[in-house]
């Protein structure tokens, strides 16, 4: 899961390049605010592994990407089945190749649990996205 935060970066720093934009992006220290502010529930007994934060931006438009990544001993079908009954029937759920993963939509932004059994862990990963938008300027 680390590859996968890096190469997000790598292909947000090649694509910035080419239309002017800036990318940053940090591990965090994961406190209980920072889970709050996720907004997601966590895994019982799922252990923290790391916190990253990602800014990009493209002239006055930004996008922030705050994710942590834990992990669990436990069978990633027990851990699939406690996101289905948390996050209820507003998400949307799709597995393909070992990975699950939910997506829901909220004020906060957007929000994503995603699954995966790498070795004898399974890796649970929250994310929250959010976009913010220059005001429109009105014409002359």
């Amino acid at each position: 899961m680390k590859r996968a935060a890096w190469l997000i970066i790598a292909v947000a720093l090649a694509l910035c390049a080419s239309y002017g934009c800036s990318v940053s992006g940090h591990r965090v220290t994961v406190t209980p605010a920072l889970i709050v502010r996720i907004g997601l529930p966590v895994y019982p007994g799922a252990k923290v592994r790391y916190g990253f934060d990602l800014t990009q931006s493209l002239r006055e438009h930004e996008m922030n990407s705050v994710l942590v990544t834990m992990e669990t001993a436990d069978p990633v079908d027990n851990v699939d089945r406690f996101y289905q009954k948390r996050l209820g029937n507003d998400v949307s759920r799709t597995a393909i190749l070992g990975r699950i993963q939910f997506q829901l939509f909220t004020t906060a932004g957007q929000k994503v649990v995603t699954l995966q059994r790498l070795g004898d862990v399974t890796v649970i990963r929250l994310q929250l996205t959010n976009l913010r938008l220059a005001s429109p300027t009105p014409s002359p």
